[in-house]
């Protein structure tokens, strides 16, 4: 009888031990990101993701809901797409992460401000933790500012006022 408790809770640790472990493995959203690091530069998983989370409606000329088109390694650690503003000039669309990090700090999501065809063009990391943690645990990346025609790129940390998270930002804007 003990003998077979013992294999019943051995057999429960191993579960737990392994479906921990399985929770806890995170998607790095590093590979995707780590050339922003290059004068906001961009890889091509990136460049169509951001072109296709909102897309424009040619009977509006204004950003509608897209798709995500990523790998399905990053596609299943995002959640929805949200067009979570729309202004005069520009329109906000994001889109939830629902694990990952980048270089060890959490990520809970990207956001993407598109100009109604005046050269806006935003997109931004929201990292989970407030700036100067943020500021901290990123403190070995460097970001470097590269000089375009249009203007000097760079990526930046900010904090986000109304969380009080930080975002890891890129502008592009004309």
């Amino acid at each position: 009888m003990k003998r077979s408790k013992s294999y019943a809770l051995l057999g429960l640790l191993l579960l737990t031990t392994h479906a921990s472990s399985a929770y806890s493995e995170s998607m790095s959203w590093v590979p995707l990101l780590e050339t922003w690091e290059d004068g906001c530069a961009e890889t091509r998983e990136w460049k169509r993701f951001s072109r296709n989370v909102g897309v424009y409606n040619s009977s509006t000329n204004l950003p509608e809901i897209g798709s995500v088109m990523l790998p399905e390694k990053y596609r299943s650690a995002l959640g929805d797409i949200v067009l979570a503003g729309r202004e005069d000039y520009y329109s906000l669309v994001t889109v939830d992460v629902k694990h990952g990090e980048y270089y060890g700090v959490p990520v809970n999501g990207f956001g993407f401000y598109v100009g109604h065809s005046n050269g806006f063009n935003v997109s931004y990391v929201e990292l989970g933790v407030g700036l100067e943690e943020a500021k901290e645990r990123l403190s070995g990346v460097d970001y470097q500012k590269l000089i375009h025609e249009s203007g000097g790129y760079q990526a930046k940390l900010m904090e986000l006022p109304r969380s009080g998270n930080t975002i890891l930002v890129c502008d592009k804007s004309l």
